[in-house]
């Protein structure tokens, strides 16, 4: 009997399709769909709930011929694929990768799992950021008449987490305009490297620059929410700088700044770590002062899936 993954696979994964076998037989081989679990370590996805895609290759003789570049989507508390149901080969030595989230642009993943992207573009900031996880699990075999487990693909982050911090010890202090330059947002990836072919300037992108921001005296805003992007070394880093100009609205006084994004505490972003950037715009001084924290990527505990 031939088992449709799609309709009954849950969180259960293999588990659920054993009772379509009786207990006194062994199982049948065909009656044994490969399945997933997923661990995201202190995701920038908060919630499991909140991870609603991923895709996959893989296959057995290396080869990714049961997944190429499949799409795994989550419907309530069943994750899908299409394309028919794959099952487990005794004897065979499986391997899996993933990329998070789906549909990425120029994605490619080798049968030996060297994944490569192409042009990706971390432009896009808060709930829009994009959180790039990869995840692997290879040489994966079952003996005849072993009952195989969720195959569980740890993913981990392949961007660093920036959040840009602005408080204000004066009161009615407006932000005209606020500039992140220096900062690689475009670069191809391959197998944890990143080489990076744009960084961003005073133009480009529209998105790291904010204006005409209103600050409440010793109110903490978060001027551009999440920023996921690309690592930097230290050399890189030394590049990137925060510009700033505001105005104090009760005395008139206006001021521009330029800030370097090194600080005694980091030289350079690292994949998987988050960095929280405090700028303070003080009251009686034209010193403005950064200070950066590297914190857990999320407060979160670690989150688990299955399907």
């Amino acid at each position: 009997m031939k088992v449709n993954l799609r309709t009954i696979i849950g969180i259960l994964g293999c588990a659920t399709v054993v009772s379509c076998t009786t207990s006194t037989d062994e199982p049948d081989i065909s009656q044994l769909p490969i399945g997933f679990g997923t661990t995201v370590s202190r995701s920038a996805v908060a919630l499991p709930d909140n991870m609603t895609s991923f895709s996959v290759w893989g296959g057995y003789d290396n080869t990714n011929n049961l997944f190429n570049n499949e799409t795994v989507n989550r419907n309530g508390n069943v994750w899908m694929y299409e394309g028919g149901t794959r099952y487990w080969i005794p004897n065979k030595t499986f391997n899996f990768y993933a990329v998070h989230p789906a549909g990425m642009d120029d994605v490619t993943v080798s049968e030996d799992g060297e994944i490569t992207v192409s042009n990706f573009d971390c432009s896009k900031t808060g709930a829009e950021a994009i959180d790039f996880m990869t995840a692997k699990k290879t040489d994966i075999q079952y003996q005849l008449g072993e009952q195989p487990q969720p195959v569980q693909l740890s993913f981990s982050h392949e961007l660093a987490r920036v959040n840009i911090i602005v408080k204000s010890e004066a009161p009615n202090v407006t932000i005209n305009s606020i500039t992140i330059t220096g900062v690689g947002y475009k670069g191809n990836y391959n197998n944890s490297v990143w080489n990076i072919i744009s960084f961003s300037d005073e133009q480009n992108p529209e998105t790291f620059k904010k204006t005409e921001i209103s600050l409440q005296q010793n109110i903490e805003n978060n001027i551009y929410g999440d920023m996921l992007l690309l690592p930097l070394t230290s050399g890189q880093l030394s590049d990137s700088k925060l510009k700033v100009d505001y105005t104090y609205n009760d005395s008139g006084n206006n001021d521009s700044k330029e800030i370097s994004l090194v600080t005694q505490v980091v030289n350079s972003w690292v994949k998987n770590n988050s960095y929280k950037y405090t700028l303070t715009i003080p009251k009686d001084s034209e010193t403005l002062n950064l200070t950066v924290d590297v914190l857990p990527w999320d407060k979160q505990d670690d989150a688990s899936i299955k399907w």
